[in-house]
């Protein structure tokens, strides 16, 4: 994949879904701890400096599960590893770990595990919320405040409905709509605490989707230029030709193009993490 500018700015953000279900690479994870810690080492040797850690499922049509199953297969499929398959003193100090979750429950079960193997406060940690409900979060950012926040733009009116984001799209989202959302987020949240994703495939319509990714930079102008921002597209269904699987000849290819074409226009962002499966 063509890398994008500015490459002594922009990080991976490596995806990791602890789950049998994600719709991307479900099952290669889940139940295997082996391949978490692999995954880790060579990402480690590649410069990459920050992890995102799921275990629920966002998918739209995934069952829901509970966040003892969540924080379950967070401890058998990662914190297992520690210190017996990756010493906790070989993580450099600059490694970010992010938790995505929209659990409260769950992500104070993560923080206290991390302090655990004395990976926080040493090493960052953060939210990634993508129920969007960026008020509830407050209370956890004021207790922990070394916790960074990923505030996504989703449309959820509860948390526990976010695996089913796709039931509240609108008719109408304006770019004006995702903007509004993200100043306000910016003016609630504590300051330099707040990370922006457009949070791309949730609560939005294949149209919708694309004409964010079109209007990006847009966007981007119309905020404070010292946002750090997410960009979450690796191998979402949009960017496929419609009715076509990501299995059918040159789909897979289609997607890595459009892709690489959109990291490649993100000329004017200050500071940007890629979320992406591969690195």
């Amino acid at each position: 994949m063509q890398q994008p500018n500015k490459p002594h700015q922009n990080q991976v953000l490596l995806i990791l879904n602890i789950t049998p279900d994600s719709f991307s690479d479900g099952g290669f994870y889940f139940n295997h701890p082996e391949q978490v810690a692999d995954t880790i080492r060579r990402a480690l040797a590649a410069g990459v400096r920050a992890i995102d850690v799921g275990a629920q499922s966002t998918a739209p049509g995934k069952t829901p599960i509970s966040a003892d199953e969540e924080m379950k297969r967070l401890e058998d499929n990662f914190f297992s590893l520690f210190p017996k398959v990756i010493n906790p003193l070989e993580i450099p100090n600059d490694f970010i770990f992010s938790i995505d979750s929209f659990r409260v429950e769950t992500v104070e079960y993560f923080i206290s595990k991390m302090r655990e193997w004395a990976l926080f406060p040493k090493n960052e940690i953060w939210w990634n919320d993508v129920s969007g409900l960026y008020r509830s979060a407050l209370p956890i950012l004021e207790k922990y405040s070394d916790l960074k926040y990923i505030c996504c733009h989703n449309l959820v009116p509860v948390r526990e409905e976010t695996p089913n984001h796709q039931k509240f799209v609108t008719d109408i989202l304006e770019l004006s709509d995702v903007i509004s959302f993200f100043r306000s987020a910016l003016e609630f949240l504590p300051k330099g605490r707040v990370i922006c994703d457009p949070a791309l495939g949730f609560a939005k319509s294949r149209t919708q989707n694309l004409n964010i990714l079109e209007k990006f930079n847009e966007i981007v102008t119309l905020l404070p230029r010292d946002v750090t921002w997410i960009v979450a597209i690796s191998r979402k269904s949009f960017l496929r030709d419609p009715g076509r699987s990501y299995q059918d000849p040159g789909q897979a290819e289609l997607v890595r193009t459009r892709e690489s074409e959109f990291y490649c226009s993100l000329k004017i962002l200050q500071k940007y993490y890629i979320r992406t499966h591969s690195f």
